[in-house]
């Protein structure tokens, strides 16, 4: 859940039971409108449609587009302010995931000097970053994030790019070269309105 202007908004749908197909359900969906959200993100704005559950999914398929549509025609126009630098910006991303319903987000962690990326997961992105630049002494930067990805979508990406994991003592296993094709895969995600249609797109879920 988010707020705005003081009211709670739903971003993250949990799937549904199978029902009669005429059951009428009240659903929020966005409209194609953002708002300022939490890191610097963004969030959409919705309304409450009325619906039956036979036209949900295809109602639902129609505000994805308009939202995508207008995601594109904002990218050129917004930044997004770096979570732990107030100074610096980072590409837009916006903070509304309804296919994936994990706990925490997945983050692209970006140390330049090293030509490497971190894949991994927080529920806290503010905290582990930080924590990280502590703990590598390294300017890192965070150039990608899949929110409610949670450790499924992780481990997928991590399955997907294990040619170029690096096997180095003390990283762990979520350390990756900066290869053109984990560059292209990130810079391809961050023009997503929806991650998951992005990782869909590449087979990695």
């Amino acid at each position: 859940m988010a707020s705005y202007h003081g009211k709670a908004i739903g971003l993250r749908s949990v799937p549904e039971t199978v029902g009669d197909k005429l059951e009428i359900r009240h659903t929020w969906m966005p409209t194609g409108q953002f708002a300022p959200s939490r890191h610097g993100s963004y969030i959409p704005l919705g309304t409450h449609f009325v619906c039956t559950a036979l036209m949900q999914p295809f109602l639902q398929k129609q505000q994805d587009k308009c939202l995508e549509q207008a995601w594109q025609a904002a990218l050129p126009l917004l930044l997004s302010p770096d979570i732990s630098n107030n100074n610096e910006f980072t590409a837009p991303w916006l903070d509304y995931e309804p296919y994936l319903n994990g706990e925490t987000d997945v983050y692209f962690l970006l140390d330049e000097p090293q030509e490497r990326v971190k894949i991994g997961i927080s529920g806290n992105l503010r905290q582990r970053v930080d924590t990280l630049k502590q703990q590598h002494n390294t300017s890192l930067s965070l150039i990608s994030i899949i929110p409610a990805g949670g450790i499924e979508t992780e481990s997928a990406l991590h399955l997907f790019f294990k040619k170029y994991r690096l096997d180095q003592k003390g990283l762990g296993r979520e350390w990756f070269s900066y290869t053109d094709e984990l560059r292209e895969f990130i810079n391809a995600l961050n023009t997503y309105a929806i991650r998951s249609h992005c990782l869909r797109a590449y087979g990695i879920i």
